[in-house]
């Protein structure tokens, strides 16, 4: 019983410090901001075909930070759960805020000179070994490695 009082406590104190549910007018209103903003950025020139190093950072995406875009899917994810009318719209605005992410987390790395690091630690997280470098002056290929 003691075990189960003090579940029950936490839980309530969990409960309020969980941020409150966005209203259908609130949502509306994220919905319509979202819908403008990445509409904007995508029909910008420098987003267009496969996009410029410049295009995660177009006018209007600009004044966000990483921080406040990483904010857009858990909201969209409420909104979407009370305005269920519109939720494809919100699963749309997800997957926007997620491109505009992985464009700028990309761009960084190549920015950086990080990419083939970043190929190195996927491969070792996929459990996948890349052999060492010949000292042979064929080229290495498959055929050559069976």
């Amino acid at each position: 019983m003691r075990t189960l009082a003090l579940i029950l406590l936490a839980t309530s104190l969990f409960a309020q410090d969980a941020p409150p549910k966005p209203t259908v007018r609130e949502c509306g209103a994220n919905l319509k901001q979202w819908v403008t903003m990445f509409k904007t950025a995508f029909e910008n020139p420098v987003c267009a075909g496969d996009g410029t190093h410049a295009c995660p950072f177009a006018a209007s995406l600009r004044t966000f930070s990483t921080d406040e875009l990483l904010d857009i899917p858990p909201l969209a994810e409420a909104c979407s759960a009370v305005d269920k009318r519109h939720a494809r719209g919100y699963g749309w605005a997800i997957a926007r805020v997620e491109n505009v992410l992985i464009m700028r987390a990309t761009y960084f790395l190549d920015d950086a000179g990080q990419l083939d690091a970043y190929a190195l630690w996927e491969e070792k997280q996929r459990g996948i070994s890349t052999p060492a470098p010949s000292n042979s002056d064929e080229p290495d290929t498959v055929a050559r490695n069976q």
